[in-house]
């Protein structure tokens, strides 16, 4: 079996967070995206991505753009991605990584990787800005909050007692905790993924076949018991959107289900109707403009609704 040495660095601080690991070269980017997730102890709560010669490949559910530089990581395998290329977790936040390979070899071990080395406690959830001011020397190591900044705070997905304590990276803990639950996090990230309709043909890895060196990969698991599938179609969902009236995704606008991406694809699609003569970057501050429009708006209703609320139990009170 081959495998490829990668080294992954934390873009903004490379000798004090990255990670050390042999990969399987034959494996599809899906899968290597969750064993770097486990990796750098991310909790799955974001997507991730990778680049490489001005490509970039996602989950097939962001595919069908128009794009021509964004390929389904459904497609492709690690070799594909060449000797340098970036890995980012959670777009919204943008955790990038540099990623390198060092070289390959052949041996019989057939697991899907291999932790070999690390520093750096992980990844902290929804909270990169408060890691990037402790790792550029902002706030003391020791402490817990920075009292000038609300903003900077403890990650959620560690137990840590002060900053400082990104520095403890027991390398043998994490080696045992990585073999122990990479393959969990791939067949969980599969399963949403089936779960909501897309990406179907991305096997899951049965533990046992892969323990005992037989091919693991096979079309289903029961890893929800009881469980239905969550049937959901896109394109159904989109039908809920009418761009014909000024009052434009003023119910619709708050559909969880729907990604911002498609909210602003649609947007821009109804203003290239109503604009043909305008160009894509006229189009697209138009899109800005109206998306301000409506947040102060909902905004603005949540405000009215909060005063009224207020209003209403002072009423109370005073009868």
């Amino acid at each position: 079996m081959e495998y490829n040495r990668i080294s992954v660095s934390y873009e903004e601080a490379k000798d004090r967070f990255y990670r050390v690991l042999d990969i399987r070269s034959d494996l599809n980017l899906v899968y290597v995206g969750c064993i770097l997730c486990t990796a750098l102890s991310c909790e799955f709560e974001h997507n991730f991505m990778f680049r490489s010669n001005k490509k970039a490949y996602v989950p097939e559910s962001f595919t069908g753009n128009g794009y021509d530089g964004w390929k389904p990581m459904k497609d492709y395998i690690l070799k594909d991605l060449g000797p340098y290329f970036t890995f980012e977790y959670d777009t919204g936040d943008g955790w990038e990584f540099e990623c390198e390979t060092l070289g390959s070899y052949n041996n019989d071990d057939t697991s899907f990787a291999i932790l070999i080395d690390g520093k750096g406690q992980g990844v902290w959830e929804d909270n990169k800005y408060s890691l990037d001011m402790y790792l550029s020397g902002l706030v003391s190591p020791s402490a817990d909050h920075d009292p000038k900044n609300p903003s900077v705070t403890l990650p959620w997905n560690h137990e840590n007692v002060c900053f400082a304590d990104f520095e403890d990276y027991d390398l043998a803990e994490e080696q045992q905790y990585f073999e122990d639950f990479y393959l969990d996090d791939i067949n969980e990230y599969v399963d949403g993924y089936h779960r909501h309709g897309f990406e179907k043909d991305v096997r899951y890895v049965d533990p046992e076949l892969y323990y005992s060196g037989e091919n693991p990969f096979v079309d289903g698991l029961d890893l929800y018991d009881g469980d239905e599938p969550f049937d959901w179609n896109r394109d159904q969902e989109m039908d809920q959107f009418h761009f014909d009236d000024e009052d434009l995704l003023t119910d619709s606008y708050v559909n969880m289900q729907i990604s911002s991406y498609y909210l602003i694809k649609g947007l821009l699609e109804h203003f290239s109707l109503l604009y043909p003569e305008k160009d894509e970057y006229s189009l697209m501050e138009m899109v800005k403009e109206q998306l301000l429009r409506e947040a102060y708006r909902s905004l603005d209703d949540f405000m009215d609704d909060m005063d009224e609320d207020d209003y209403e139990s002072e009423d109370e009170e005073y009868h």
